[in-house]
């Protein structure tokens, strides 16, 4: 599926459909779709939730002061009856489990998890998607430290290998 991106005529408002390609102009100001400066993009197809689907390696930081915490584990997603998301991060020995959504190349989670303390912890995560097998997240505990996120960084894993 792929977006159409209609122009606005700065004279009336009005979108234009008319136009049968897909552009954007350098500058901020939208008004002349016969300018020069309009570049035709790629055509590139959306991803649907079902795409997301599957293994990611990750790579993280925690929520604090950058450099004092990092840490790698496997990252599973999948869906539910509803094609709503299910997460389950293994880092370690230590599980966590959340549900999301996805939207316009946005995944978000809910995620909670029981800490060494038998406490029950929750946050949310949000990644952003930078290709079909690779997403870029931050994320933040209701009791973290809120001057700092914590990041996360996911590769597909195909077939026991990852993705470059």
């Amino acid at each position: 599926m792929l977006h159409r991106f209609s122009f606005i005529d700065s004279e009336n408002d009005e979108r234009d459909d008319a136009d049968d390609c897909y552009c954007v102009k350098h500058s901020a100001n939208l008004t002349q779709k016969n300018d020069p400066e309009f570049l035709p993009l790629r055509e590139i197809p959306s991803m649907t939730v079902q795409d997301l689907a599957g293994s990611y390696a990750i790579q993280g930081s925690n929520q604090e002061e950058a450099g004092s915490s990092s840490y790698q584990g496997i990252l599973t997603l999948s869906l539910d009856e509803n094609n709503r998301i299910t997460a389950k991060w293994l880092i370690g020995h230590h599980e966590q489990h959340g549900t999301g959504f996805y939207k316009d190349g946005i995944l978000v989670i809910n995620f909670h998890y029981e800490g060494d303390d038998q406490k029950i912890y929750k946050g949310v995560a949000v990644y952003r998607r930078i290709n079909p097998d690779v997403l870029d997240g931050f994320w933040s505990e209701k009791h973290g430290d809120p001057r700092f996120l914590g990041t996360e960084y996911c590769v597909r894993i195909f077939g026991g290998g990852m993705v470059n």
